[in-house]
């Protein structure tokens, strides 16, 4: 199965959901607490996030999750020597970062449930387009490096 929603919209719904939890009653992150912790989870997004971007662009292979037969270069240089995933992880500490900011602690669910359906529907389908595209060079590249981080 194949996502039929770009891995940004995914991440979208899942704001929009912290953002619905922070509404309910429960315990709230202090305000000064989430504040820096939301602008630091930004700021590491980016760090992972602009890099990782910028290498696509620069061997000029695609990012658009649905071309999966399309790549024609494995990237496993920069960050991808630490995560084989890292515009998927920053895009996590994005999502990270909303619940800092909307001060909510119960909204933390949305963490394992944006982290399952990004898995399942998006990068299994990514690795396995991957494996057939560069067979042993990836399956070498999935053993010295982890998928999230």
């Amino acid at each position: 199965m194949i996502l039929k929603v770009p891995p940004v919209i995914l991440v979208a719904i899942h704001v929009v959901v912290v953002f619905l939890l922070s509404k309910l009653p429960g315990p709230k992150i202090p305000v000064d607490i989430g504040n820096v912790a939301g602008i630091a989870c930004l700021i590491l997004a980016l760090i992972f996030i602009v890099p990782a971007v910028v290498k696509f662009v620069l061997v000029k292979t695609t990012m658009n999750p649905f071309e999966l037969n399309k790549p024609h270069k494995l990237v496993v240089s920069g960050l991808y020597r630490v995560s084989r995933n890292p515009m998927y992880f920053g895009m996590l500490l994005i999502l990270i970062a909303t619940l800092f900011f909307f001060y909510t602690i119960s909204a933390v669910i949305v963490v394992p449930s944006f982290i399952v359906l990004l898995n399942k529907l998006q990068i299994e389908p990514e690795e396995k387009a991957l494996t057939e595209l560069f067979g042993a060079e990836y399956k070498e590249y999935c053993d010295r490096v982890r998928r999230w981080i």
